[in-house]
């Protein structure tokens, strides 16, 4: 039995230490400066509303003549936020961000295209 214990064993390390992944993958940190209510308003088009809280869930609201609403889990590693959805075939994201103040800075494209959510 002990063999038995011990293929396995050595099976799921082989497995582990071949994979091939080379992604960057989260550790389990929290920027405590994200926790809460961050809105960017887009004037007159639409709203939207990111919460992060500190059990590592958050919800993405996005309000217009329609309301998609978003959530699951989040990390974040180096400036990076790294966003796991729920509903979406557990699909993620990951986006540059920075905060400045009051101020949520994420990166929304390579091309540099950012957008300011303001601290509620």
């Amino acid at each position: 039995m002990k063999k038995i214990l011990y293929i396995f064993l050595t099976l799921s390390i082989i497995s582990v230490g071949c994979s091939d992944d080379n992604t960057v993958q989260p550790t389990s940190n929290l920027d405590a400066n994200l926790f809460g209510v961050w809105v960017y308003t887009n004037i007159n088009v639409h709203t939207e509303t990111y919460t992060f809280l500190s059990n590592k869930t958050w919800t993405f609201d996005y309000v217009s003549t329609h309301e998609n609403t978003y959530s699951g889990t989040w990390l974040t590693q180096n400036q990076m936020l790294y966003l796991s959805y729920l509903v979406l075939n557990n699909d993620e994201e990951t986006i540059p961000y920075s905060i400045q103040g009051d101020s949520l800075i994420l990166e929304m494209d390579s091309n540099g295209e950012s957008r300011v959510y303001i601290k509620q």
